[in-house]
């Protein structure tokens, strides 16, 4: 008898689809189509083709990626790949699984108001884990990095003076590093700035802050939304006096650095004191040594999980080599002395984002693909020799290095006979694999119309991996 719980599963690549009537024989490489029972290929662009009283029966198709047909005392090797015969009534779930951009874990430190000691050592603690770090080191990593603020003077601490010796010591360590990178960001405020909106521009008056000089680069706040200025154009009365400056923004998030692609628009602004802040240059970095300064200032230590596993290129590429998927984990907390982890200053570790595994990797689904393809007989071969003389094609049939989303059809196919005397089904999934990119909506259209009119209670889900 059949495990229920299983199905024998066959995986398909679809480069492109086969749209229009025609024979088996014209499917190119990779190209997919559906198949009447008279073997020829349905035009599944005309919905109206869809019919379970037309087609009682359909099977897919995929043209050979084999440019010989015989290979040793065999042959048959550029006939077309087909599935088992798919009635739609024995259709019990069709659904398509999305490929899924990897997400790294990221942290923040940042300083909030800080009145730092001098004197004093700030410690931070880093907790990495995961598959990937049991398999380098065959146990969870943690360790602490310390900042000091130096002998004491008249001058406060500046905060960022201790974020960015804390980015050394996780940049340096030498178990940490191929895990865990670590970067300072910040904003050096300049003091207020009141400006009036005019049709998404802004004009500043120079008598409010005589001491700020708007320069190309310089970051304002509105509320909670960060502007680069983009561009700055002097304004003068007759007599060759300054009056203020035209400026046009970008979006800025200064987290990260990143500066929009086009001009930002602020009508809804009416004239208000806005912070305008200095981006420092943090590898040639001047401590600030005002307290007012300090305590207006923005900082933060932003603490990402990476890494990057050995990969070999086709020639030497081996279908066990371990494809790890699995994220990097880390958890970032401040200690005191005694390793106190309770321990209450002004900075505040954050985490930002989570942790997400990608889905759909081209690397994993060829090994998935490989051992499809051991059940029609076609068994991968190490050496790469062999594989030239038995035209083997894996490796050029999945891109490991792009992302698929995956079309699954389960369906089951009865046995008209069996031994036991036992009526019995076999279970059989067929998966197409989809490079990320490519439109499948007239194969889903198709199928979801072709269910439809055979009455079997199934459509086309999509679902994660």
């Amino acid at each position: 008898m059949a495990y229920f719980s299983h199905a024998y599963q066959k995986i398909m690549i679809g480069n492109s689809l086969k749209t229009t009537v025609g024979s088996l024989s014209d499917l190119t490489a990779g190209q997919l189509g559906v198949v009447g029972m008279d073997h020829q290929t349905i035009k599944i662009t005309d919905v109206t083709t869809a019919s379970y009283a037309t087609h009682p029966m359909v099977y897919l198709a995929q043209g050979s990626f084999h440019t010989v047909d015989e290979v040793g005392m065999h042959s048959g090797y550029l006939r077309p790949v087909k599935s088992k015969g798919i009635n739609p009534k024995y259709v019990s779930k069709v659904w398509v699984s999305d490929a899924k951009d990897a997400q790294n874990n990221i942290w923040h430190v940042c300083s909030d108001n800080c009145n730092l000691e001098c004197d004093t050592t700030y410690r931070l603690r880093i907790d990495v884990k995961g598959s990937r770090v049991l398999g380098a080191l065959q146990r969870n990593l943690y360790f602490n990095v310390d900042a000091y603020t130096g002998c004491c003077t008249e001058d406060p601490v500046d905060p960022i003076t201790v974020l960015l010796q804390w980015a050394n010591g996780i940049n340096e360590n030498p178990l940490g590093k191929p895990f865990v990178q670590a970067s300072v960001v910040g904003l050096n405020s300049l003091g207020d700035f009141v400006v009036s909106v005019d049709t998404g521009t802004i004009t500043a008056t120079v008598s409010d802050n005589e001491d700020i000089v708007p320069e190309v680069g310089n970051v304002l706040q509105v509320d909670d939304d960060y502007y680069v200025i983009a561009t700055v154009e002097e304004q003068t009365d007759d007599d060759d006096v300054v009056t203020g400056w035209e400026i046009t923004v970008k979006e800025y998030d200064w987290l990260t650095g990143e500066t929009g692609s086009s001009a930002a628009t602020l009508d809804d602004m009416t004239e208000e004191d806005l912070a305008m802040y200095l981006v420092p240059d943090m590898d040639n970095y001047e401590p600030l040594t005002d307290t007012t300064t300090i305590s207006k200032s923005h900082s933060c230590l932003v603490i990402e999980s990476a890494y990057v596993d050995t990969k070999f290129g086709d020639c030497s590429y081996s279908k066990n080599d371990r494809v790890d998927i699995e994220p990097v984990i880390i958890k970032v907390s401040i200690l005191d002395e005694t390793g106190d982890p309770c321990v209450v200053n002004c900075f505040k570790p954050t985490e930002i984002q989570e942790a997400h595994q990608g889905a759909g990797y081209g690397e994993t689904l060829l090994q998935e693909y490989i051992l499809s393809k051991s059940y029609e007989q076609e068994f991968w071969e190490d050496d790469p020799r062999y594989r030239e003389t038995k035209d083997q094609t894996f490796n050029t049939d999945v891109d490991r290095t792009a992302k698929y989303k995956v079309l699954n059809i389960l369906h089951s196919v009865p046995r008209k006979s069996n031994p036991s005397g036992t009526f019995d089904n076999d279970q059989y999934l067929i998966r197409i694999l989809f490079k990320s990119t490519f439109d499948t909506s007239d194969l889903i259209t198709w199928l979801n119309a072709y269910l439809t009119s055979a009455n079997s209670g199934v459509q086309v889900e999509t679902t994660g991996y």
